[in-house]
């Protein structure tokens, strides 16, 4: 993350929270903060145009056509994701097998990456 904080950071701006600047300060850095944007795709796309780095969800990275490069933070950042539901009796089946294999620890959601212009 060291090496992270002296680049230009093209922050996706999301409020008040923000899981990448949590662990810039987790870890005693402050990001060089560029551009502040609210879309992921304009995101990529400045990443792809070479105007600086980002991290963003790995949600969000999958099956894109962009030309970048993209690793995984270290140490690695995740998002909480919460579920809510009045009881298991209500949920439909995949529902319940989804709570399950989260319970279980068999599904992780939305790891963090690093993308930079190759």
């Amino acid at each position: 993350m060291e090496a992270l904080s002296t680049e230009p950071f093209i922050l996706l701006d999301q409020g008040d929270w923000s899981e990448p600047l949590e662990s810039f300060k987790a870890n005693g850095l402050q990001p060089n903060i560029e551009y502040r944007v609210i879309d992921d795709y304009t995101i990529m796309s400045m990443v792809e145009s070479g105007l600086g780095i980002s991290i963003l969800s790995e949600l969000v990275l999958n099956k894109v056509s962009y030309r970048f490069v993209k690793k995984e933070t270290a140490p690695p950042i995740y998002r909480t994701i919460g579920i809510a539901y009045k009881t298991r009796k209500l949920c439909q089946p995949q529902a319940g097998i989804l709570l399950i294999l989260l319970s279980i620890g068999l599904m992780k959601f939305d790891r963090w990456y690093i993308t930079f212009k190759n």
